[in-house]
């Protein structure tokens, strides 16, 4: 699945529904590309080729060393098995596009983001940051003013959640816990849920107790997923080419992500 952002960044979710709720998982990939090459389209010679995107290229996710909620901890480590997994992501996988994760140590800087090249940084939280305030426990405020100026270039993408959206830009509000089942998609967003390479998803239920909501957005924010409710799940910031999301269970083994490498269902 993909979307143009006015920056040319292609933001590519996949989708992974289980009894406990949906799991969005939302990554960046940088380029001109109008369509998400599977191997089907290869095949068929319909992948549109260009030098930044070729179809060997590796996407690399990079996450903070910090986090129960996150790639680093044990509440999201399926997340990273399931994108490095060759049957979902790479030469014989439903995605033609390799990814690979890494680890950053200590402070995130600009350097050491592009030490590793990385093209993607998914936001790993403690539980201190899991709800609404922000205690900065797992990403310091100088982590996260590396990270706006990184993402600042068209071929970055962060994924943030819960209040960190407010960090990067105060113009959003703190996340807010209340979210009414089930989600759906707004227009935009519909073209995510609804198809790629790993199946539709429609309407589903949010995970956990907690079941966030981010109540005021930019007005150069799009919305996503929405509540019953109307209120902002997962919204695409146009300034930063980035993706927040209200709760981090909707990634993790507390929302109902499967504990293994598949991607069996969307």
């Amino acid at each position: 699945i993909t979307m143009i952002t006015a920056r040319a960044t292609v933001s590519l979710l996949f989708a992974t529904m289980t009894r406990a709720g949906m799991v969005l998982t939302a990554w960046g990939l940088s380029g001109i590309l109008t369509s998400l090459p599977t191997r089907r389209t290869l095949e068929q010679m319909e992948y549109d080729h260009n030098d930044y995107c070729p179809s060997d290229r590796v996407i690399v996710v990079c996450y903070n060393d910090k986090g129960w909620y996150g790639l680093n901890g044990m509440g999201a480590k399926w997340d990273l098995d399931k994108l490095t997994n060759a049957k979902n992501f790479g030469a014989d996988g439903k995605v033609v596009y390799k990814v690979q994760g890494a680890k950053i140590e200590g402070e995130i800087t600009v350097e050491k983001l592009q030490d590793k090249s990385c093209d993607i940084f998914q936001m790993s939280l403690e539980e201190a940051d899991a709800t609404t305030p922000l205690k900065f426990s797992a990403l310091s405020k100088a982590s996260i003013d590396e990270l706006k100026k990184w993402a600042e270039d068209p071929h970055h993408v962060v994924l943030g959640f819960q209040s960190f959206a407010h960090a990067t830009d105060d113009r959003y509000s703190l996340a807010q816990p209340g979210a009414k089942n089930p989600m759906e998609a707004s227009k935009l967003g519909g073209s995510i849920v609804d198809s790629g390479p790993f199946g539709a998803v429609g309407q589903f239920n949010q995970g956990g107790s907690w079941q966030g909501t981010i109540d005021k957005v930019p007005a150069n924010a799009c919305t996503l997923i929405n509540d019953q409710e109307g209120k902002p799940i997962m919204v695409l910031d146009v300034d930063l080419g980035s993706v927040f999301v209200s709760d981090v269970d909707l990634l993790t083994t507390l929302g109902g992500i499967s504990e293994n490498s598949e991607i069996s269902a969307a």
